[in-house]
């Protein structure tokens, strides 16, 4: 049996699982790069809001799926142009280019999942890190029915009830 397992967080991480043997493994550096960009660029003003689900967050992944991941130094700068034409208000600014974060990440990680038999299961502890990959990953596909699990604080040391529940090994 094949499955999928997305880990999103600071890191965010892809793995495959066949037959209980780890198959492939893919990992991208989207929230460490969006602290980054968030300390040291001009992408986001400081009276921005912290990143929240929303319309300027959708925006931003739909951008990104529209480019297929591919470009990101050149979407980035989407960030600066809708905030500086009003087109993305400024208390949305961190939310938008989370967006791109993510959305290029997911667009990314499709090819490679495409050939999944499984449904993607979805593991993290956080809400908002739950909300942020399912919506940009299955809004636009047919993957909407896929099981999303977000597990507690601390189920990701090792094998623990969620990541069992989840489709893990037991």
């Amino acid at each position: 049996m094949r499955r999928v397992f997305a880990l999103p967080e600071t890191h965010n991480k892809w793995v495959k699982v066949s037959e209980d043997i780890l198959a492939g493994f893919h990992t991208a550096m989207s929230g460490e790069l969006f602290a980054a960009l968030q300390e040291n660029s001009i992408l986001i003003p400081p009276e921005s809001d912290p990143p929240h689900p929303g319309e300027a967050f959708d925006e931003g992944v739909r951008l990104a799926l529209q480019h297929g991941g591919g470009n990101l130094m050149g979407i980035l700068f989407a960030a600066r142009t809708r905030n500086a034409s009003g087109s993305v208000p400024v208390r949305d600014a961190a939310s938008f280019l989370s967006g791109l974060i993510v959305g290029a990440d997911v667009a990314g990680a499709l090819p490679a999942l495409e050939k999944s038999i499984e449904p993607i299961r979805l593991i993290c502890s956080k809400a908002f890190h739950a909300a942020s990959v399912v919506h940009s990953n299955w809004q636009d596909s047919s993957r909407s029915s896929y099981p999303v699990v977000v597990a507690p604080a601390g189920a990701l040391r090792g094998r623990s009830a969620p990541f069992s529940e989840a489709g893990g090994a037991p």
